[in-house]
């Protein structure tokens, strides 16, 4: 993610890159930051671990969140950023193509390569109608099916079906 940013640095200079979490990757990733030149690494911050009740508050900071992962089952962050309204950029693997619709509830990415992820992104933040659009379709999907009501009626199917 960070080399896809330093190439969509050079096509949408305003850019900027929000790095949150920690983990075993976060030093390689402080180290990749600073060998950066001043341009593009200045627009990259490394916010490290959010508290549960932050993480709302970045997630409607962001214009788009990106989770460029090569294996995954289906990632909190991205549900939470759909409830949040904020539109996903996120790689086909797991469970993520089963609730990310390609530009009707999300964006798919279909390779991590850099040079990909960076066109991919650079074509999903210059369609501000399709951000707009995608992050209101993906709340809707977490209201309708993450919804208290819902998740009730679910177990209770659940639970009736093995009696």
């Amino acid at each position: 993610l960070i080399d896809a940013f330093v190439q969509l640095s050079k096509t949408i200079p305003s850019a900027q890159l929000l790095v949150c979490g920690d983990g075993e990757l976060m030093t390689a990733a402080r180290q990749k930051i600073q060998g950066l030149s001043a341009n593009s690494g200045g627009a990259i911050q490394l916010v490290g671990w959010i508290s549960h009740d932050d993480v709302p508050l970045y997630l409607n900071r962001m214009k788009l969140l990106v989770v460029p992962s090569t294996n995954e089952g289906l990632p909190n962050v991205i549900l939470e950023a759909m409830a949040c309204g904020t539109p996903v950029l996120a790689s086909c693997v797991g469970a993520i193509p089963d609730f990310i619709t390609e530009g009707e509830t999300g964006f798919l990415a279909t390779s991590t390569s850099p040079d990909q992820l960076a066109r991919r992104i650079s074509d999903v933040l210059t369609n501000p109608e399709a951000l707009k659009r995608v992050g209101q379709n993906g709340s809707n999907v977490i209201r309708t099916h993450f919804s208290f009501g819902s998740q009730v009626e679910t177990w209770k199917s659940i639970l009736e079906s093995n009696k």
